[in-house]
């Protein structure tokens, strides 16, 4: 195979925004994509690397010849799961778990989040002109953490890390974006919750409504701008550019476009349940409520009512 994993997308100038806006969520982007080639076989990760970045159009879709059966069904999982998670294939997932077993199968999923996620993150901010040193924050130093502890643990403190953000995108904005992700990747788990903030729903079911068919709807512009951008983030970043660029910035600072790229990151989490054949609904009688705690983390609440 090729050469070994090469350097964390994150560790760029880039990414100075969002390690001015979250120290530790940046430094868990770098960390996990160290524990992937750590924990993992290195150069598996590496042509797992670049399968992300051909499917997201950064390079040719390229794969050497191989006779590891077990190895062409990673990539091809990878692809899948960068391209649209849903469209994973089962048959090939039985059968990676069959012959590595469950844990590894757990681990190479996460990876392919983190991997996705850190050349996402790239392009669209290299896309929307939002990450040159010197913008939004100034240019950081980058603290390259110890690789510890774990692709999986990364993950979620990325997530965390983002949900933990504070003084920035109003609730509202954030589990818009949370709920449009679920449905973009038929996260069940996902839609069965709805974030409740000071004993209310965060978004009241008329505005819900609205979001299947938001460009048609009366829903607040700024509402349908960053929807716009998670979908575009979601589908094809390369499609981001100057004009969607021009229309954030008439309803968003650039910090809060960032933040907004993040968030929708981060609820792309779900992209590993979906993969695993895990994103069952948290209660199969109807919604369930959910509230973030300080550190970022969620807890599952009450059945809602009604």
């Amino acid at each position: 195979m090729g050469s070994n994993i090469h350097e964390a997308p994150a560790t760029r100038p880039e990414f100075d925004v969002i390690g001015a806006l979250s120290p530790r969520g940046r430094a868990a982007l770098i960390r996990g994509w160290q524990n992937a080639s750590q924990e993992l076989d290195p150069d598996l990760i590496g042509q797992m690397a670049r399968t992300v970045e051909a499917v997201l159009g950064q390079e040719r879709l390229t794969r050497p010849t191989s006779s590891d059966d077990v190895e062409d069904a990673v990539l091809s999982l990878t692809e899948q799961f960068v391209d649209y998670v849903p469209d994973v294939d089962r048959h090939q997932l039985a059968f990676v778990e069959q012959r590595l077993g469950d844990r590894a199968v757990r681990h190479l999923v996460h990876a392919m989040y983190i991997l996705d996620q850190n050349v996402r993150l790239r392009i669209a901010l290299q896309r929307l002109d939002l990450g040159r040193p010197g913008g939004s924050g100034g240019t950081a130093a980058v603290e390259i953490p110890e690789a510890k502890p774990g692709v999986v643990r990364a993950a979620a403190e990325w997530h965390h890390s983002v949900y933990a953000l504070r003084d920035g995108l109003d609730l509202r904005t954030n589990e818009l974006l949370r709920l449009r992700a679920g449905d973009y990747h038929q996260c069940a788990f996902c839609l069965s919750l709805r974030r409740i903030a000071g004993g209310e729903r965060v978004v009241d079911p008329m505005l819900e409504h609205l979001l299947l068919n938001y460009e048609q709807s009366d829903m607040p512009r700024q509402f349908k701008t960053a929807l716009r951008l998670a979908d575009i983030y979601m589908s094809d970043p390369v499609r981001l550019g100057s004009d969607l660029r021009d229309v954030l910035l008439g309803d968003y600072s650039r910090e809060e476009i960032v933040e907004i790229l993040m968030v929708v990151s981060a609820c792309n989490h779900q992209k590993i349940r979906v993969a695993l054949g895990t994103a069952m609904p948290a209660r199969p009688q109807g919604l369930s409520e959910y509230v973030v705690h300080d550190d970022g983390s969620i807890e599952v609440g009450a059945l809602i009512s009604g």
